[in-house]
């Protein structure tokens, strides 16, 4: 019902319905068989790069095409959304939940979903990735805001079961925070957490992960 309402709502062009592009008609028969909020965030992702590829002209992608692909990318989660009921949701889920949450637009809903989230138990396994999602949803700036991210980034760099992609994220966001807020003392503590983790890097990391945080080094 959702996908082939979208069509009707988006996909008009003088009166007369326009066949679905390839992303669109993808990401119809993903939102079609999600299982799952972690399904709606993968068909999400795949979506909006190949939605823009699309869109894009021989002079590049305007402002004005950006926005209409995450207007729809918007109207996409939401319908995403309505297929699960919150309350059903299971603790190993919520992270996912939530950042569909944010990608529909609404952040509210999200940050209930992560409260609900931390309080609930859960495996040491999927924690990281509670504890991650928390640290990067946007809230009000202050120093309750840096107190509390801060507790749940020393949890975080203390599970043995957090990824080194999980550890960036969080370490990363803060990062933005205090440079945005021009907190001295927090920059040069998560700058400095960068530039040890660079140390510590495999070959096959440094691969990986050199790049961004040489960049986030050099960020002033």
């Amino acid at each position: 019902m959702f996908p082939t309402l979208f069509m009707a709502a988006i996909l008009v062009s003088g009166g007369i319905p326009v066949q679905p592009t390839v992303a669109q008609a993808a990401m119809n028969a993903a939102i079609a068989q999600v299982a799952s909020p972690a399904d709606c965030m993968k068909a999400l992702q795949t979506f909006v790069p190949a939605r823009q590829q699309e869109m894009r002209t021989a002079t590049g992608i305007t402002a004005e095409l950006l926005k209409e692909v995450n207007d729809e990318k918007v109207f996409l989660a939401r319908t995403c959304l309505a297929r699960f009921g919150p309350s059903s949701i299971k603790s190993p889920d919520l992270p996912a939940l939530a950042q569909l949450y944010i990608e529909a637009g609404k952040p509210q809903e999200a940050t209930t979903t992560m409260a609900r989230a931390l309080a609930e138990p859960m495996s040491p396994g999927d924690r990281p990735a509670t504890l991650t999602i928390n640290v990067i949803l946007r809230t009000a700036k202050g120093d309750e805001r840096n107190a509390r991210l801060e507790t749940l980034i020393d949890e975080l760099d203390a599970s043995p079961a957090a990824t080194l992609d999980q550890k960036l994220a969080a370490h990363s966001q803060l990062l933005d925070y205090y440079r945005g807020d021009h907190l001295d003392a927090g920059i040069i503590k998560h700058s400095t957490w960068m530039a040890a983790t660079a140390k510590t890097l495999t070959p096959e990391e440094r691969r990986k992960y050199g790049a961004q945080i040489a960049k986030l080094l050099a960020e002033k």
